[in-house]
């Protein structure tokens, strides 16, 4: 006889079996990918919630998770953004994460904003990413072991150079030889090399750069033909009310995002000298809302049809790696590269028919496809 404990018992199997049949796909790596990224998820999974910290924005948010269904299957997706480098390290070497949300929380079909401190998942064979993104390919990188079963292309991430707001009239372009000899010495050089002023000897222009982990680093290091596994020269510099302060060498370090200098240090004024500094397309319009310039790269401005048609070399691809998947992690890891191909969003330039040209690997020669 079926009792109502029996049926109870029966409910409460059911539901713990649809529980344990959720699929959980956990998403690292590079900032530059985040907007992009958010967007696809939302474009390729049937989401029932999503919740998002870190940021105002869910787009450009440090951690996130999704709750939905993909082809009829339910799913967890969760994302935290620990860089370029370290999205390669920890796919390829399934490195269980600590900054995930746990699997418990949830938001609103709208998408909610999480203002205190997040609850964390557990590390766990669970939380080892199945997807990573990255801007550099898995060779540029100092984690080459085990191999990553797939690096694909899914976008081209741009990158310019600036200067700070108010910086001297005669700093206007960018050189790989300029590049190298900057980095690659006390992080400064005098004005008048960028120039050709004599005058402007007695005017400092100081580097500043992100940290090991970035891979808007490398391939800005890779791009002007310096070694991705030297160690270079950089500042970092202290503001105050968009005023330039205090200048403080670095070495090696750098900032651990784009967007910690886009504004604080490329959007502020400075009396006493110059600066410059590499940023990729995801904070460009923090740059300039503040104040930065851009400069040239090799006397060509930046456009999206310069970098198709191989005028413009400043670039990389947008890798989405993944080691061993199968089953319906793997259909989604597809369905959202599929998903990113087709619409990069406006912070990538499609690799389409429009593009004429490649390259082999970060800074390697652009040549026709």
């Amino acid at each position: 006889m079926t009792t109502k404990l029996s049926l109870a018992l029966i409910s409460l199997a059911a539901l713990a079996g649809a529980a344990s049949a959720q699929t959980v796909v956990d998403l690292t790596g590079s900032t530059a990918a985040r907007s992009s990224t958010h967007a696809a998820i939302l474009a390729t999974l049937t989401v029932s919630s999503y919740a998002y910290e870190g940021n105002a924005a869910a787009a450009s948010a440090n951690r996130a998770i999704y709750h939905g269904t993909y082809a009829g299957n339910p799913f967890i997706i969760r994302t935290y953004w620990a860089g370029s480098v370290n999205g390669v390290r920890d796919v390829a070497q399934q490195i269980q994460q600590t900054q995930l949300l746990d699997k418990s929380v949830l938001g609103t079909l709208a998408g909610q904003q999480i203002t205190v401190a997040p609850t964390l998942a557990a590390a766990s064979a669970e939380t080892a990413p199945e997807i990573g993104y990255s801007d550099v390919f898995q060779s540029s990188t100092a984690f080459t072991s085990p191999s990553l079963v797939v690096e694909d292309e899914v976008g081209i991430i741009p990158f310019k150079w600036f200067k700070n707001e108010g910086a001297s009239a005669g700093l206007t372009n960018m050189t790989p030889l300029l590049g190298r000899a900057i980095y690659g010495s006390l992080g400064e050089l005098p004005l008048s090399l960028f120039s050709g002023v004599a005058a402007d000897a007695s005017r400092t222009v100081y580097a500043t750069g992100r940290n090991v982990d970035s891979g808007s680093r490398i391939t800005t290091m890779a791009e002007m033909g310096y070694s991705v596994f030297l160690d270079v020269n950089q500042n970092t510099f202290t503001s105050s009310s968009g005023v330039i302060t205090a200048v403080n060498f670095t070495g090696n370090s750098g900032y651990s995002s784009g967007g910690n200098y886009s504004q604080a240090v490329l959007g502020s004024t400075w009396a006493d000298a110059d600066i410059v500094g590499y940023l990729g397309s995801s904070d460009w319009a923090n740059a300039v809302t503040g104040g930065a310039v851009e400069l040239t790269w090799n006397g060509v401005p930046y456009s999206a049809a310069a970098v198709q048609q191989g005028r413009y070399t400043f670039w990389g691809y947008l890798h989405q790696n993944r080691m061993a998947l199968t089953g319906n992690a793997l259909g989604f890891y597809n369905a959202l590269k599929t998903s990113l191909q087709a619409n990069p969003g406006s912070l990538l330039v499609k690799d389409d028919a429009n593009m004429v040209v490649a390259r082999d690997g970060d800074g390697a020669p652009v040549f026709p496809k």
